[in-house]
């Protein structure tokens, strides 16, 4: 599995968690995908990279919040 579709599936089951335990907002902050993405084995600027490429294609959305950044998948 390549690193973007890594990415891209910690974010969707964050999102996914949330939705089906009815928590509002949805969106995964950047915290919770850097936690995720560690248990797998990514690296903080692996993950940094990625969401700024993921970004820049229109594949996932960014935005900030009082104490961190979202990301939700488009």
């Amino acid at each position: 599995m390549s690193l973007q579709s890594k990415i891209l599936e910690v974010i969707s089951d964050i999102e996914k968690d949330k939705k089906s335990r009815k928590v509002m907002p949805t969106h995964a902050l950047l915290t919770e995908v850097i936690t995720k993405a560690k248990q797998a084995g990514i690296t903080r600027e692996e993950v940094l990279e990625e969401i700024e490429h993921r970004a820049y294609w229109g594949e996932i959305e960014i935005g900030n919040t009082i104490n961190d950044k979202f990301i939700k998948t488009v």
